[in-house]
């Protein structure tokens, strides 16, 4: 059993592994941060490696989401994009995308001579393949139910294999076509590989999203996603890095990854500012329909009584909508 403690703003400054009982306010934290809320130290206390640009993206990490911790430099384009990593200090990988966000990754970098291509479709990733020094290594086909769940992985040689998927679509078990099981995977909460057996191999994990197999980092719609860390490795785009009047940009899925899953990589906050936006778009559209219907069926207080009602009906819709758009993202 895993218990987290948090500052003020979000920001995750201890972990305990073993209990559920921290006391938060007597814990020594492991991570601490700055005004800006960009990571200084953690997750032990002692490990320095953290740097940002001016822009919050991180440029230096000490991380271990999957089994062996190492050091990581990231390196930025002008659009924001995360373009090459180095991992403890080898020739960096690098990445590509479509357009200028990070929202559809085209190819991502394990290293220098290796990667791994990606086909896009409003559904997810439904193949991957993999290329060292330029030939094809290895070759998967994915496909996916209509809500992106992963039902089948096909391999270069024609075997199909079926993932097991909890209600967040984290992979938990691979098994083969005879129902014999082939690899199997945990998770903390924050989504770190506690179990993986490697035995079948496979870039999809916590929350079936791609998982680059070197890093660890997990890529959700505009961000990248360290889960040792529970953080993403930039700021929300949009929110405004710096802004010391709003809560930290950088924690994943308003810190309740059992509720919450963020596969657009914006935050729950911003979704939350979504939410209260969508209210009122819907409350002034049904308020604006109302009135013009009781202008034209009872004159001017039908006007004022349609409003009313028509306001009514319209928060309550966009209520409804903006609850379920929440806890979609």
């Amino acid at each position: 059993m895993r218990s987290y403690c948090y500052d003020d703003n979000g920001n995750r400054t201890s972990r305990d592994a073993s209990s559920s009982t921290t006391d938060c306010a007597t814990a020594n934290p492991t991570s601490s941060f700055d005004g800006a809320n960009q990571q200084l130290t953690g997750p032990d206390g002692a490990n320095s490696d953290f740097a940002y640009d001016l822009d919050g993206n991180e440029t230096s990490a000490a991380s271990k989401p999957l089994t062996n911790a190492y050091t990581r430099a990231t390196g930025w384009s002008d659009n924001q994009q995360a373009t090459t990593v180095a991992v403890n200090g080898d020739p960096a990988a690098s990445s590509s995308y479509l357009g200028a966000s990070q929202d559809t990754l085209l190819s991502a970098g394990k290293s220098a001579t290796s990667s791994d291509t990606l086909r896009n479709t409003n559904l997810g990733v439904t193949r991957v393949t993999g290329l060292v020094n330029g030939a094809t290594s290895t070759d998967m086909t994915v496909t996916r139910d209509p809500d992106g769940l992963i039902l089948s992985l096909r391999d270069s040689s024609g075997d199909r294999y079926y993932p097991l998927s909890d209600n967040q679509h984290s992979v938990l078990r691979i098994v083969n076509a005879t129902g014999n099981a082939v690899d199997s995977y945990s998770y903390d909460p924050f989504g770190v590989r506690t179990v993986n057996t490697n035995a079948y191999p496979q870039p999809f994990g916590y929350t079936g999203e791609y998982t680059n197999p070197t890093t660890g980092l997990v890529h959700l719609g505009a961000r990248w996603y360290d889960p040792s860390q529970g953080r993403f490795t930039s700021t929300d785009p949009e929110t405004h890095p710096g802004d010391i009047n709003q809560t930290s940009p950088y924690p994943y899925a308003g810190n309740d990854p059992i509720n919450h899953t963020d596969p657009t990589g914006h935050s729950f906050f911003s979704a939350v500012g979504d939410f209260v936006g969508t209210v009122g778009t819907f409350a002034g559209t049904g308020a604006a329909v109302g009135g013009t219907i009781g202008l034209f069926v009872g004159g001017p207080p039908g006007a004022a009584t349609g409003a009313v009602i028509g306001g009514a009906v319209g928060t309550i819709a966009g209520v409804a909508y903006g609850i379920a758009d929440i806890f979609v993202d």
